[in-house]
């Protein structure tokens, strides 16, 4: 089966900025978005592109970070 991971990233524990959206396939990570002070910009867009993949039919579920 083929999977793709949407991943939120932190670069500093316990801060929500800065952070960087990164999509995740076979075939490479590849970051969407990313910002520096603007806090809940990472999670809405990580949100928006999730929906956007279910729109073309892949199912979606959360997990927790690695």
């Amino acid at each position: 089966s083929r999977e793709r991971r949407i991943a939120v990233l932190y670069e500093r524990e316990g801060k929500s900025v800065p952070c960087e959206v990164h999509y995740i396939t076979d075939w490479g990570d590849t970051l969407l978005w990313q910002a520096q002070q603007q806090r809940g910009y990472c999670e809405a867009k990580a949100i928006s592109w999730v929906r956007r993949l279910s729109e073309r039919g892949w199912t979606c579920q959360p997990r927790a970070a690695d």
